[in-house]
């Protein structure tokens, strides 16, 4: 019993940083300025619309490590 308290008062993490940096936001976030660049503020394309067009495009699907470590950064200096 002593150890089952020990854990629910922090002794053990249970959890994962909800704040961590993902690379899921980090081709959204890039999508993002890429597509809606120069676009007024009504004619901007949707998240989903955006999500759509970033499961497609070619420049997502084969990214090495390097490339996701720039966009996780790019994304954590915005």
């Amino acid at each position: 019993m002593h150890k089952k308290v020990k854990q629910l008062l922090g002794g053990h993490k249970y959890y994962q940083n909800p704040h961590s940096t993902q690379l899921a936001n980090a081709i959204i976030h890039d999508k993002v300025h890429e597509v809606n660049e120069g676009r007024t503020c009504g004619d901007k394309l949707s998240l989903q619309q955006i999500w759509d067009l970033a499961k497609v495009d070619p420049k997502y699907q084969e990214m090495t490590q390097d490339e996701k470590d720039e966009l996780l950064h790019a994304l954590t200096e915005y």
